[in-house]
């Protein structure tokens, strides 16, 4: 058993180191792709994001300035906007992810954002599955932090080209530290997380509604 298992963790090592250096490829293509004036991921969903961020550091926090046309219908929530500003709570809801734009204010740029993205999700996200696989992953814990970093290198994140840096981006190890706190059974600190989750956007408000869901029916101790 002990030949079965060590062999099943070469494999899932094999697993990460391939998922590692493809991310590394898809990382580089993707910055040498924004740095150029073809792509589309420094237009569209993350103009939101850039312009969130800017106004909110420079006296207009939770204030739009984003035009949506009449053609785009009533679909966006703002469309034929007369005034040159509208609360962001019109379009989206987002409380947690302005945390991020005082860092993002040292470097102002699309390719900053993303890349305070990819590092959130690629460090936090991997600090906190580390937690939660010392806490449940018993005897074979290497294989299965190999198969977690193998997902956080390259798979979890390919969804980010999709969503142009939008802030349900900064939800993902907000889960994770939800998760953790739980194992812990530190009740304070969960419902930190949960808060925090919840306030990144109100479709994270609903992550976090089904995550207490799964507590409450599959966990031990879910319950309370």
């Amino acid at each position: 058993r002990d030949g079965r298992q060590e062999d099943m963790t070469k494999r899932a090592t094999w697993i990460f180191l391939l998922a590692a250096a493809a991310g590394t490829f898809f990382y580089a293509s993707f910055f040498r792709n924004l740095a150029t004036t073809l792509t589309d991921w420094s237009g569209f969903g993350s103009t939101a994001t850039i312009q969130m961020f800017h106004n909110f550091l420079h006296g207009r926090a939770f204030q739009s300035s984003l035009y949506a046309s009449a053609s785009l219908g009533e679909t966006v929530g703002f469309a034929a906007n007369p005034h040159a500003f509208i609360h962001l709570d019109a379009i989206h809801v987002n409380f947690t992810p302005y945390v991020f734009a005082w860092p993002w204010a040292l470097h102002p740029t699309p390719a900053f954002l993303y890349g305070l993205i990819f590092a959130w999700n690629l460090l936090g996200g991997g600090w906190f599955a580390a937690s939660i696989l010392r806490r449940g992953a018993g005897r074979d814990r290497r294989g299965r932090a190999a198969l977690a970093g193998a997902v956080l290198a390259f798979g979890g994140l390919l969804p980010v080209a999709c969503q142009m840096a939008q802030p349900l981006l900064f939800a993902g190890p907000l889960m994770l530290a939800a998760y953790d706190a739980f194992l812990a059974r530190r009740r304070v600190l969960f419902l930190f997380w949960i808060v925090t989750l919840a306030l990144v956007s109100e479709d994270a408000a609903m992550v976090a509604a089904c995550l207490g869901a799964f507590l409450f029916a599959f966990e031990d101790g879910g319950r309370p």
